[in-house]
């Protein structure tokens, strides 16, 4: 990201199982890598560990799990970003992307509530 002391976090790997949203509050790069690392490494020992078959097919597992992660990320698009806007002194453009991201946080609760709805 231009102008930003955060690099643009790597493209997505089903082993990045720490939340750039959580990471982007460590100032080090190297702690925000080594927290990387260690979520690699839950990851890596999750999937390894033998399992009993689950109640649901594997697909409806994932897409639950990615149904729960999208309506964290809403939330934050809603709940942090887009309540800067009204809660924070930003400049114009600022409270622009802020009030973006809301309208982006609504559409993704809409989106989770369409996978659930075709879950039920």
């Amino acid at each position: 990201m231009p102008g930003s002391p955060y690099p643009t976090p790597p493209s997505w790997n089903e082993s990045d199982s720490i939340r750039e949203t959580m990471l982007q509050n460590l100032d080090d790069p190297a702690d925000r890598e080594a927290f990387r690392q260690v979520g690699r490494v839950l990851y890596t020992l999750m999937v390894e560990t033998t399992r009993e078959a689950p109640d649901e097919s594997a697909t409806s597992s994932e897409l639950r799990a990615a149904a729960a992660d999208l309506r964290y990320t809403g939330g934050y698009l809603l709940n942090v970003i887009r309540r800067s806007a009204d809660w924070c002194s930003l400049d114009k453009s600022d409270e622009n992307l802020a009030r973006f991201a809301g309208k982006i946080g609504r559409k993704v609760d809409a989106l989770v509530k369409e996978i659930e709805r075709r879950l039920a």
